[in-house]
Parts: structure tokens; sequence; C-alpha cells
């Protein structure tokens, strides 16, 4: 009798886990040298707006939602959608980025060399916020709100002193251990690694983001954030409470990798020194 029971709990979690798995949105990114990338979403139709039944409807209301951050973007091809497969349970998207860090719209992301990076003092001021606990931004982030992409709405969303206490430390990735600021800023200041600095909110349609960097992952900050392997890392959003007083599904943390050899730099090398 015990043994069955266990079996059918068992049975009861497997098939929980499977169907949130289904349900679940995820998005994979290869993020190469020079800020450039491939992004593959795959979206469950449970989770898109009532009105998208087909792969047709789903790439207009993809590639109007596409056109409309580029427009914030500045330019035409900062998103440029490559293939669209429809799933078992939803729909598949590649993309191509042109510079990661120079799309708009979905808050702010922040891309180069850790000591240019590092050279701004608002992106200093904002490391040293996260790690006491403080999340200070204004960041703005736009919606597809209709099927046919006839709207798109924009929103501010304010996060002040006081109102989240959610510890964003800098980890060494090799040790495990948290590093403090200062360390941090001494370590990388004058340094020649990437670094890539998120503050993504709202994220409504997904459940993770996994990002394959052009290198070797030596620190990350120390919530949501998840190595796998030395050059991979997944990001899982968190809760913080905006200044209207809502709860908000969010990423904001780092980055900062070591760039590979570029391979024609590596062939130039074994051909002068063959």
């Amino acid at each position: 009798m015990i043994i069955r029971k266990i079996k059918r709990i068992f049975l009861c979690i497997a098939v929980m886990i499977c169907a949130l798995l289904m349900m679940s949105n995820t998005m994979s990114v290869d993020l190469f040298r020079d800020g450039k990338g491939q992004v593959i979403f795959s979206i469950n139709q449970e989770r898109l707006p009532d009105g998208i039944e087909n792969v047709d409807d789903f790439t207009a209301w993809f590639d109007a939602y596409a056109y409309k951050l580029n427009i914030e973007s500045g330019d035409v091809d900062f998103i440029q959608r490559k293939g669209v497969e429809q799933t078992q349970n939803g729909y598949s998207v590649t993309v191509q980025l042109r510079r990661i860090d120079k799309i708009k719209g979905l808050g702010e992301i922040t891309y180069g060399a850790t000591s240019k990076v590092l050279g701004y003092e608002e992106n200093t001021t904002s490391i040293q916020n996260f790690a006491g606990g403080v999340i200070r931004e204004k960041l703005k982030r736009m919606y597809p709100n209709l099927p046919n992409g006839a709207e798109i709405s924009s929103k501010n969303f304010q996060f002040k002193k006081g109102e989240n206490a959610i510890a964003l430390k800098p980890v060494d990735v090799k040790s495990g251990q948290n590093l403090s600021y200062d360390d941090f800023y001494n370590r990388y200041a004058q340094g020649n690694r990437k670094m890539v600095m998120f503050k993504l909110p709202d994220l409504q349609f997904f459940d993770s983001i996994s990002i394959r960097f052009a290198g070797k992952v030596e620190c990350v900050s120390s919530q949501g954030m998840e190595t796998v392997g030395e050059d991979t890392v997944k990001m899982t959003p968190f809760a913080i409470r905006s200044s209207t007083g809502e709860s908000v599904s969010c990423i904001f943390g780092y980055v900062v990798y070591a760039e590979s050899v570029h391979p024609l730099v590596v062939g130039a090398i074994v051909v002068l020194g063959g």
C-alpha cells in the first residue's frame, strides 16, 4: 500500500513538472563578439494574447512588436526575425540582434569592456545600490497589446530607495564567494574583460533566459543568476515592488566574462607560427 501511494505521489509530481514545462516560456541567447547575437524564443500558446490562432497570426503579431522596438531603438534592423516554427504547445522564433545594448523598449542593457562600463558613474552607482539591496531605476517597457500590432503601449517603471531589499552582490564564479564592491571594482575597472548589465522590468512572457557568452564567465550578480558550464548563465526573473506598489517580475544584474580569442586571430597565429 505504502509503495503504491509513493508511486502515485511521484506520478503526480512528474505530471505537474511536465505541465509546468509545457506552459513555460524561455529565451535562449547566443551572444557573439561585439554585442551581436542570435535569440530563440519559445512561447506557449496559453501565454499569448487572444486572437493568435496560427503561425501567420503569430508572425504578424511578433513582426509588429519587433518593428516598434526597432523604431524605438533608432533603426530598422536591431531585431531581425529569421524564422518562425509552430511547436506542440506554441511557437518558436529565431531572431538576430545587431547590438544587444542598442535595443530600447525592454528596459536597459549595457554592454562593453569592463573598463568602459565601470567608467560611467551611473553604472557604478547602480552596482553599489544593487549590492546594498537598493534598486533605484526608471525604465521604459513597451508592450504588444493586440495580435494585429495596431496598438503598442509603453509604461515607465520606477523603483526607489527603501522599497526593495534584494541585495545583488558580485559573486566570483570560481570560488563561489561574494566580493565587496571595492574588490569587484578594483579587479575589473582597468581590465579587458567584457561585461553585460541587465535592467529588464516586467518580463511577463519569460520564465527564464539562458545566455551563452563568447568566453568564460568569471563573475555574476548574486540574485537570479545561475552558471551552466563555463560560458552560459541562466537568468530567472524575481519579483520586486515598484514605486506604485505593484509586484513586478524583473531581471536586474550583471555578468563579467573573459572573451575568447577570435578564431581568425588563432588561425593567423598558427599560420605565422607554422
